[in-house]
């Protein structure tokens, strides 16, 4: 009995630092953005964020999700009309 409690422990904890980590890479590349949106690289900025914002389902009106998917609806490149 003891043992499962540990071993559940340790699954938790796996499972917390894993969905750090995701927290994180959203923050690096949503600045990774933000500088290839300044020097006009809207393409690539919104090729780096849309699969990282498709991968949340939870936590949506965290401020750092809200930023990114903001930033990913401003990334797309202008459209030219002819």
């Amino acid at each position: 009995m003891v043992m499962a409690c540990r071993g559940r422990r340790r699954l938790s904890a796996v499972g917390q630092l894993w969905w750090s980590t995701q927290w994180w890479e959203l923050r690096v590349a949503t600045s990774l953005a933000q500088l290839w949106v300044a020097s006009g690289d809207h393409r690539r900025a919104h090729r780096l964020l849309a699969p990282l914002c498709r991968f949340f389902i939870e936590g949506l009106d965290m401020p750092d999700l809200k930023g990114a998917r903001t930033l990913l609806d401003t990334s797309h490149p202008p459209l030219t009309v002819a």
